[in-house]
């Protein structure tokens, strides 16, 4: 999938992601696994969170959290293989264990003024949830979000149906861009992009 590494001033765009922008990450490499012995399988190569929506982080910017009692999320960030290496393990599944296909929209909400964003569009106070994973519904959307840090700036990377992709983005941008925000590409978040492209 082609993505925007920056929409051409990566110093301005890198600036605008400490304070606010939005970035389309769709692109990751995800995977949900799932089944009686899908957690021994995982923790064969990986830290496995043990609660429901606890999370681990994976080498390359990559997540798993565990959604279920035997049902796992996996993402990858642009450098990880986890999830290309897990999918390889299970095959078509069986014998306990069964690979769903991951479709979704994920947008990175970044910046000191993301939660002005998320007041506005959430009814979850993100200042009282810390670090946690939670499952809502945004501008309607509904959506994970979990907190974290990528290239050393704080972001709510979203994850949603891609059939509400558009209209979600839509929504957030307008907002975003009220509060002074913009879009920004990708690399401002995994600076290994620009030494690729």
């Amino acid at each position: 999938m082609a993505v925007a590494l920056d929409f051409g001033d990566i110093e301005a765009e890198r600036r605008h992601a400490e304070v606010l922008a939005l970035a389309d990450v769709s692109a990751l490499p995800r995977l949900t696994v799932k089944g009686p012995a899908a957690e021994s399988l995982l923790r064969r190569n990986l830290a496995v969170p043990d609660a429901i929506y606890e999370t681990q982080p994976l080498p390359g910017d990559g997540l798993l959290v565990r959604t279920g009692s035997t049902e796992f999320f996996l993402e990858d960030g642009f450098a990880g293989e986890a999830v290309a290496s897990v999918a390889k393990a299970i095959g078509r599944g069986g014998n306990g264990v069964y690979p769903v296909l991951r479709q979704d929209a994920s947008f990175l909400l970044s910046g000191r003024r993301a939660l002005e964003v998320l007041a506005q569009t959430s009814g979850v106070n993100f200042r009282e949830t810390g670090t946690a994973f939670v499952m809502t519904r945004v501008a309607g959307v509904s959506a994970s979000l979990f907190p974290r840090t990528l290239n050393g700036v704080g972001v709510y990377q979203l994850w949603l149906d891609y059939s509400y992709g558009s209209y979600l983005w839509e929504r957030l941008l307008e907002i975003v861009q009220e509060l002074d925000g913009r879009a920004i590409g990708v690399a401002s978040f995994f600076p290994g992009l620009r030494a690729e492209k």
